[in-house]
């Protein structure tokens, strides 16, 4: 009997030796294949992430020169945009200080930032820089879709990567506290959103709308961080009308989700305005300021002097787009 069982275990042991063998050359195979296509994938992203990295590098770069020499002083908007932002971070709401109400976009970012990190405007300045490789990325992607063909896109995509990385009014730029990186960023998540939609209105993709209604998120998103995207979005609906112009129905439908998803952004910051000073107030005021400012005869000093009488800031919207409208028309 012992020796039955003596036999058996030797047989169950050639077994388990012969299933490991015949099992073994496969797992090798996927254990290579494995190797084999983090290879590919690192040798295919590599330019991409040199490139990445070079910029980023950069901006890190005059980031360190600037801050080892103490730091640049908040000029001009900058110091809207943060003495905005740090109250704002710490529960106590906008601040009502300037002559003008600000777009709330860079405000709200900066905000979020300061109350992660007890107000460190390091810490901000890294998160503008994080941005900066984010818009990158957006504009590989947006590259990429100017071919079918896989080579030439991605070529594409790494000429528009560098052209964003290396131009160095961006990397001066990243490293001031002000609204430009975040609006890069909505404008080119935006035109990637569009751009992915017609190519799936015309190879006639199930579902293209949810990404209008993203593209109308970020149209949403950036002029909340810089009202003047206003002035450019009818062009947008344009061309959603050129580009359904064999269903006008459809192409006005588009146009208005397009639209409504946009003001559903938007609206919630207006209502608030509307709510604080009895006046409406589309984004901000800043728009009626120069308004007045660029148009009349009168100093800067002067032009400051004659809204501070009025403390309303809707009051004070209105009256300097009647000042500066009523000069326009008489010159």
């Amino acid at each position: 009997m012992d020796d039955r069982t003596t036999m058996d275990d030797r047989r169950w042991t050639m077994d388990s030796e012969q299933t490991a063998l015949v099992h073994r050359p496969s797992s090798i195979v996927h254990r290579r294949s494995i190797v084999h296509r983090l290879s590919s994938f690192t040798s295919a992203w590599r330019p991409l992430l040199l490139i990445l990295s070079l910029g980023v590098g950069l901006r890190l770069g005059l980031m360190w020169m600037l801050w080892a020499n103490g730091g640049n002083p908040l000029i001009g908007d900058e110091g809207n945009y943060v003495l905005s932002a740090l109250p704002l971070s710490e529960g106590h709401g906008i601040p009502d200080l300037w002559l003008w109400v600000r777009a709330p976009g860079f405000i709200f970012f900066a905000a979020g930032v300061f109350a992660l990190t007890h107000g460190s405007l390091w810490a901000l300045n890294l998160a503008q820089i994080g941005l900066s490789a984010i818009v990158s990325l957006l504009v590989f992607g947006l590259a990429s879709l100017t071919s079918d063909d896989p080579i030439i896109a991605r070529r594409a995509g790494l000429w528009a990567v560098a052209l964003v990385a290396f131009n160095p009014l961006l990397i001066w730029s990243d490293n001031f506290f002000l609204s430009e990186p975040l609006y890069i960023l909505c404008i080119a998540s935006l035109i990637l959103f569009l751009a992915i939609y017609a190519l799936r209105v015309k190879g006639d993709k199930p579902r293209a709308w949810v990404w209008l209604v993203g593209a109308g998120v970020w149209a949403g998103l950036g002029l909340l961080t810089r009202p003047n995207l206003q002035f450019f979005l009818p062009l947008v609906a344009l061309w959603l009308l050129s580009l359904h112009r064999s269903s006008l129905p459809l192409a006005i439908g588009r146009v208005a989700l397009l639209a409504g998803v946009t003001l559903a952004v938007v609206l919630p910051w207006s209502f608030y305005n509307l709510a604080r000073y009895g006046h409406f107030i589309f984004v901000d005021t800043v728009g009626a300021y120069v308004l007045y400012l660029d148009n009349t005869n009168l100093a800067p000093k002067e032009v400051n002097g004659d809204l501070e009488r009025i403390q309303n800031q809707g009051e004070r919207q209105n009256y300097a787009f009647e000042r500066g409208f009523e000069w326009i028309a008489t010159h």
